[in-house]
């Protein structure tokens, strides 16, 4: 049972957009998906990899990588099994939401980690007809540049038409644990650990030997 590939682009680029610093950076998370279709059922745990620089992001998983190059316009999805990578076109504009995001501050607060969250939900609009809901811990002790992560997002947003993801980007703090839900899939994000570090040679770009699918 696969996810549906146009919602693992959205879920892949959003989740490669919120941990930007003005260095490259390296956050460890712990991700959670779950996917109910009828009588299927899918429940897995992985750890996720991010690394970001100032106009490219890297999210890699025991199930592949995925680069997002904001610089050159484009993503690409890594299939090291079949050698070949297929290229996503971060195309700006296109049609507008019919119905704005909204966002509720809860209050609530609580410790994740060792870092101290509030509680906010974000309800948006992934298609026309297509709505989901997120639940989001914002922390403000995270160690990240805030200035450079919302802008970042920004620009996520305006690649992929995800207006949505704005709203996230103008939310108070950091994103330590999120629960994303679009459909019969549930995203659970925690956050583990994020350090500055110098990333592998030839991180942000596609193998040279690898097949390029359009």
């Amino acid at each position: 049972m696969r996810l549906p590939s146009a919602l693992v682009v959205s879920l892949s680029l959003l989740l490669s957009s919120v941990g930007l610093a003005t260095a490259d950076t390296r956050i460890t998370s712990e991700e959670r998906t779950q996917l109910t279709m009828g009588d299927q059922e899918r429940d897995t745990t992985t750890e996720a990899t991010l690394w970001f620089g100032e106009d490219r992001a890297v999210r890699v998983t025991t199930d592949g990588r995925m680069i997002s190059r904001l610089d050159v316009g484009e993503a690409y999805l890594i299939n090291d099994a079949q050698e070949s990578y297929t290229v996503i076109k971060l195309e700006r504009g296109g049609p507008p939401p019919t119905s704005p995001p909204s966002v509720k501050r809860s209050g609530e607060t609580r410790q994740i980690g060792s870092w101290s969250a509030e509680r906010y939900d974000l309800d948006f609009e992934v298609a026309p007809g297509e709505t989901g809901h997120a639940v989001l811990w914002m922390s403000t002790d995270v160690d990240v540049d805030l200035d450079v992560y919302r802008a970042y997002a920004r620009s996520v947003a305006r690649a992929m038409n995800m207006s949505w993801l704005q709203s996230l980007a103008a939310l108070e703090g950091y994103p330590v644990l999120q629960e994303m839900t679009v459909g019969p899939v549930r995203v659970t994000t925690q956050l583990v650990s994020i350090a500055e570090e110098t990333p592998p040679a030839g991180l942000y770009d596609p193998p040279a030997d690898y097949e390029r699918k359009e």
